[in-house]
């Protein structure tokens, strides 16, 4: 016995053959030290009202030893948690209570350093918070730094601004002052003001002051009231003319006369409707149409129909004809007379005409149609056919084409408002469809006199799933009426894409030009102004993910399902979640054969080029795991692994939690192995959707057989039990434990199958001073 004063040390040694472990009595199994803690994170903040919420629990072992049995347990109070996964181990499920979703995942082993991180998704709800509490618990038991094992994360609702004074609207006459204002009270606060939906440029203040009034500038006014915790949009405000009253017809048999050179009525089509055989004016969904006559001066004469001041997104159409079902177009348009009314030029020469004012998909409100005629003998070209827009897959070639009647025609070609060099005839190819020509196209034809017209938009855009289109508006999704002779109506194609599961999509599209629907939401939350639609249609069940990285701008995306822009249900939405911050990502359990409408916006009205990536699939699911080996040095391991998920899984290897070089297969085969590899191994299997990982396999390399050496080895005495790890040898292998007391006898104890591990044992000989412990590999 050796005695050692406290403060003092004293070096005990033994010469002796065989592998010699030194155990003090009572000690407490475990060399090293577990200590786990658990964090967390959620953004993007602030969180807007329907915005999605990336929820992030990481669990890390910081001690000294490998942490086994590892459960990370986590509560929220949202009954709906969306594509939770871990990112090792196994994930259940569960709901406690209403309105509240559990997540455990069953970690396995977090090797020294090692982390996991726990994802789910949850729908900032319109008030409250959303809180998440977790914990985490090991096998073994910490004798430090235990409180950081339990945690929570509380978001705050964002707080939308308030609108205190809404703005009020009145009727004046041209030439007068107006004045709209707004207050939401002490703050500050971005404006953005509208004139039927449409941002108007540079109206940024609480007041909007119109000096002098011009016939354009009646009609119906909003404003979007934000702060960094969201937006709100105004009640509308009417500014209304006193020009004479014209109240057009319902019926197109009852056309109301209008005459001269030149006129402004207004009148309301509120409560008017379609007729049977009545045509689609200008190609678009309406149903809310008055009809007017006009008898032109005689003689030859050009003459341009308004309907600028009106409060909501007109259609315009002029036929020829004396009956609904037997009418000849001339002319019709949507918005090219500005803030979603319309205008039209035509050629006269004494007949009469029929004119129609209807609203875009049932619009309806106080219109304002004004008209000037010019006589002349020039002649104005006509177009018959207009550029259609188009999808082309990545890379492929884009062909345009006008059509025009008249004599001694040119033709100049625009992308957006800049002229493309050459493009001097009826056809425009653009060869090939590259990132930066997707955008709007359109052609000015005129007479070698100058007097010409231009082309409606045609939008040229990049797909890798066929040949749908996005849209302006919302209810352009579904027009579908066919090219009517002589008005270069749009003939639509297939409105929606189809998503199969398991299939990447893109679409590539420009926003410039694009404007905002009176009654359309703040997408996410923000002003926005600038957006445009796309529809999708997944063929099963499934995760869907949406996002916009490698857009050229700020955007905002909302994800909806419903049966009209007015009562739309709001599905997912997002601003800055993607991982640059800027993009946005959204994803959501879609439903088979469903209609989503995806909305892509601008942060404060912000337009450019729009790379939506799309695909539906679920995670990946382990469908084999690696097992415990224990071999020796010099040798070989091969570890296997699986995973199911659509899209296919791809698959990384790790060691201690670290990525290895180059181990993406389904096996991973280690050979000549040093102590040095010894370690927890697992595979990570990520797509598309998320990622998840096997529990960790233990692969211990030792030079043989051995007592409580290697990783994680340990030996010590428990209650009169002895404990100790066994490490080398052949896996599956039979190990005989043999005791002395003099190193030169040895009795065996027991005999053990290899799996490597902790085992305990009980030595029946408890009367020596001094007990000695082999392994004796069978071979």
């Amino acid at each position: 016995m050796n005695l050692i004063r406290i403060g003092r040390f004293r070096m005990i040694s033994l010469v002796a053959a065989g592998l010699l472990v030194w155990l003090r009595p009572g000690s407490v199994c475990g060399a090293g030290a577990v200590d786990l803690g658990v964090t967390s994170t959620a953004g993007p903040l602030p969180a807007r009202v329907g915005n999605q919420l990336r929820f992030v629990v990481s669990i890390l072992n910081s001690g000294t030893s490998p942490a086994t049995g590892v459960i990370l347990s986590n509560d929220v109070n949202v009954a709906d948690v969306v594509s939770p996964n871990i990112t090792d181990g196994t994930l259940g499920i569960s709901s406690p209570a209403a309105g509240v979703t559990r997540l455990v995942a069953n970690v396995g082993v977090l090797g020294p350093g090692q982390a996991a991180k726990l994802v789910f998704f949850v729908t900032v709800p319109a008030s409250g918070s959303v809180n998440a509490s977790y914990s985490a618990v090991a096998a073994e038991s910490e004798s430090t730094n235990t409180l950081d094992n339990v945690g929570s994360r509380s978001v705050s609702v964002a707080v939308r601004p308030t609108i205190l004074d809404q703005p009020l609207g009145g009727v004046i006459g041209i030439g007068g002052q107006f004045l709209f204002s707004v207050d939401p009270g002490p703050g500050v606060f971005q404006y953005q003001w509208r004139r039927n939906g449409v941002v108007i440029p540079g109206a940024n203040q609480p007041q909007y002051a119109i000096n002098i009034v011009a016939r354009p500038d009646f009609g119906v006014y909003t404003v979007v009231v934000g702060n960094s915790s969201g937006a709100v949009l105004s009640q509308a405000a009417a500014l209304l003319p006193t020009f004479p009253p014209a109240s057009g017809a319902d019926n197109f048999a009852n056309r109301q006369s209008i005459n001269g050179a030149s006129g402004t009525v207004q009148g309301s089509n509120s409560g008017a409707t379609s007729e049977i055989g009545e045509p689609n004016h200008a190609g678009k969904i309406g149903g809310k149409s008055v009809w007017f006559g006009w008898n032109p001066p005689q003689g030859s004469g050009i003459a341009t129909f308004r309907t600028r001041g009106s409060g909501f997104d007109t259609l315009l159409a002029v036929y020829s004809g004396q009956s609904i079902t037997q009418l000849t177009p001339v002319a019709s348009d949507d918005d090219d007379g500005g803030t979603a009314t319309s205008e039209v030029r035509f050629q006269t020469s004494g007949q009469p005409f029929a004119l129609a004012i209807d609203g875009f998909a049932g619009g309806q409100g106080t219109y304002v149609l004004d008209w000037t005629w010019q006589s002349t003998t020039d002649t104005l070209p006509r177009i018959t056919g207009h550029p259609q827009s188009t999808t082309v897959p990545p890379g492929g070639p884009a062909q345009l084409e006008v059509t025009a009647v008249g004599t001694g025609l040119q033709y100049q070609w625009y992308f957006g408002t800049t002229p493309i060099a050459g493009a001097t005839g009826p056809q425009l190819e653009v060869n090939p469809v590259k990132f930066q020509n997707v955008g709007s196209y359109r052609v000015v034809v005129a007479r070698d006199s100058g007097l010409g017209v231009t082309s409606r938009v045609a939008n040229v855009e990049i797909s890798t799933a066929g040949e749908s289109l996005t849209e302006d508006k919302f209810n352009d999704l579904f027009s579908i009426s066919g090219q009517q002779a002589g008005m270069g109506g749009t003939e639509k194609k297939t409105a929606f894409t189809s998503v199969s599961a398991g299939t990447p999509g893109t679409q590539t599209f420009s926003t410039v030009g694009s404007g905002a629907e009176s009654g359309e939401s703040n997408h996410g939350g923000t002003s926005g102004g600038s957006s445009r639609w796309f529809y999708l249609k997944p063929t099963t069940n499934g995760i869907m993910v949406i996002d916009t990285i490698g857009s050229t701008f700020d955007t905002v995306v909302t994800v909806y399902r419903g049966p009209s822009l007015f009562s739309l249900t709001l599905v997912a939405s997002d601003d800055n979640g993607a991982p640059d911050g800027i993009r946005s990502r959204v994803q959501f359990n879609a439903t088979n054969n469903t209609q989503y409408y995806v909305a892509v916006d601008g942060v404060a009205g912000a337009s450019g080029t729009v790379q939506l990536n799309y695909v539906l699939g679920n995670l990946p699911a382990i469908t084999l795991s690696p097992t415990n080996r224990s071999v020796h040095v010099g040798s070989n391991a091969t570890f296997a692994a699986g995973a199911s998920g659509s899209p296919a899984a791809g698959y990384q290897w790790r060691r201690n939690g670290t990525n290895l070089a180059g181990a993406t297969g389904a096996s991973l085969n280690l050979s000549s192995l040093t102590t040095n590899d010894s370690g927890y191994y697992s595979m990570a299997a990520s797509n598309a959707i998320g990622s998840t990982a096997t529990l960790a396999a233990q692969l211990m390399v030792c030079p043989r057989v051995q007592l409580g050496a290697g990783p994680g080895g340990m030996i010590c005495v428990t209650n009169g039990v002895l404990y100790f790890t066994l490490c080398g040898g052949i896996s599956n292998g039979l190990v005989v434990i043999d005791s002395s007391t003099n190193l030169s006898t040895w009795t065996p104890l027991t005999t053990n199958l290899l799996t490597g591990g902790m085992i305990g044992i009980t030595d029946p000989a408890t009367n020596g001073p001094l007990r000695f412990f082999r392994a004796r590999e069978l071979q």
